[in-house]
């Protein structure tokens, strides 16, 4: 399976990080996947406008949803 990770504004890096090493810890009980991580937030907005992904997100985005 995976997972993409979006460490963007309103979730904060710092919160994605814990995130994954809750999912970590699951490894232990036979939870495979890989993590993708895909930039988002302040970095990939534009000013005045809704949040502009990169083509790579939108693709992983899509294949996660396939897998799961």
């Amino acid at each position: 399976m995976k997972i993409a990770v979006i460490p963007g504004d309103g979730i904060g890096p710092e919160v994605t990080a814990q995130s994954v090493l809750v999912l970590n810890s699951l490894r232990r009980h036979d939870f495979e996947f890989d993590a993708v991580e895909l930039r988002a937030g302040a970095s990939v907005y534009c000013p005045g406008t809704r949040l502009v992904g990169t083509r790579e997100m939108g693709e992983a985005i899509a294949q996660a949803a396939q897998n799961s």
